[in-house]
């Protein structure tokens, strides 16, 4: 595991290239990167198909959903958490769910706050978005971002 602040960037590509795609969609994903002094934000989204039960409920523990092949990267079911490092509250809306993480310790990093779309801190894109308000970051992660 690396210990890289910016791991999360690969980690997010990583999982929107392991998800399904409806037939005849061409797989696309954006970001926006807004790094301040005070903070800022990073807001990431696939075109894929939705979060399934199953997956968000790996993302609020440490198990992989990976497939029986060699189609996929991810296979530890640890590397979406490496958001923590940049972000005190990640937010995830897909689908029907609309949920944030953290806050404080480490229970409220496992335990998902539902959030009201009206509530969302961002314009989610359609498909799988994660909204990443930052921590105070130092000079050379700013820069790197």
């Amino acid at each position: 595991l690396s210990t890289s602040p910016l791991d999360f960037v690969y980690q997010l590509l990583q999982n929107a290239d392991d998800k399904e795609y409806e037939d005849g969609v061409v797989p696309e994903m954006g970001f926006i990167i807004k790094p301040t002094v005070a903070g800022g934000y990073v807001h990431a989204w696939d075109n894929g198909v939705p979060l399934s039960n199953e997956q968000v409920e790996a993302l609020v523990t440490f198990r992989s959903t990976k497939r029986d092949d060699n189609a996929t990267i991810g296979e530890k079911g640890i590397g979406w958490h490496s958001v923590f490092r940049v972000s005190h509250a990640p937010h995830v809306y897909s689908g029907g769910f609309s949920f944030k993480l953290g806050g404080g310790g480490l229970e409220s990093m496992l335990r998902p706050q539902w959030v009201e779309e009206s509530d969302l801190p961002f314009q989610p894109r359609p498909g799988t978005n994660f909204f990443l308000p930052l921590r105070d970051l130092d000079d050379a992660t700013l820069r790197d971002l």
